[in-house]
């Protein structure tokens, strides 16, 4: 039997301009926005048809470039950007002060990426172990809190037109989940995408349906 050939690529029906029913006037909220994945979700809410695109991240000279790129490319589409750091109360704090209007979507995309060390070699710096889950786990569930408060603020300040159900992506990894992915070396990673697989999925409980809906996306 051939080999099936494997998409490396999106092909046209997996378009995000499919979802422009959805996205259309939307404000979109993603955090480590500036490259990699962040970069290309912006591109994505782009395409199917989001307003308003609020760039955050650690670097600024990176997101000036995903905003100069957006701009060039969707000359209508209005972007900000943020210098935030997610484990700062107060950088994130900052954030939501600063923003006039209340996100429709949050993607929490930010992450910390630690030195790979395996555990038992005497070698692995714990300090940086914990690191990871500062940022991934605790400033994601930071970012995500302070994102609810603003929309549950925006929808008190308009009892007339309530604000339609959030939605919150946390971008996550198959090394959440312990078959058939192994990592040696990656503890403090794997086992901090376990904990925000498991939030994902305790918030769902948390909060009404009403407020938000929760997503975990495991890209590969």
């Amino acid at each position: 039997m051939p080999i099936q050939p494997k998409h490396l690529h999106p092909y046209p029906r997996l378009s995000p301009t499919h979802l422009k029913s959805e996205f259309t006037g939307k404000t979109i909220l993603i955090t480590g926005s500036g490259s990699g994945i962040g970069a290309s979700t912006a591109t994505a809410f782009a395409l199917a048809g989001a307003s308003h695109l609020i760039l955050a991240g650690r670097t600024l000279s990176k997101l000036t470039t995903t905003a100069s790129s957006l701009a060039t490319s969707f000359p209508a589409l209005k972007t900000s950007t943020f210098v935030v750091d997610i484990s700062s109360k107060t950088a994130v704090a900052a954030l939501f002060a600063a923003l006039d209007t209340s996100p429709d979507v949050l993607v929490n995309n930010a992450g910390y990426m630690p030195t790979v060390s395996k555990f038992g070699d005497g070698e692995l710096d714990l300090g940086e172990w914990w690191r990871t889950f500062e940022v991934n786990v605790f400033g994601t569930a930071l970012v995500t809190q302070s994102f609810l408060k603003h929309r549950l603020a925006g929808s008190n300040g308009n009892a007339k037109t309530p604000l339609a159900p959030a939605v919150v992506i946390s971008i996550n990894t198959m090394g959440a989940y312990s078959q058939p992915f192994r990592a040696p070396g990656l503890s403090a990673y794997t086992s901090s995408k376990a904990a925000l697989l498991r939030l994902s999925e305790t918030l769902q409980d948390d909060v009404p349906a009403g407020v938000a809906r929760f997503v975990s996306l495991h890209p590969g």
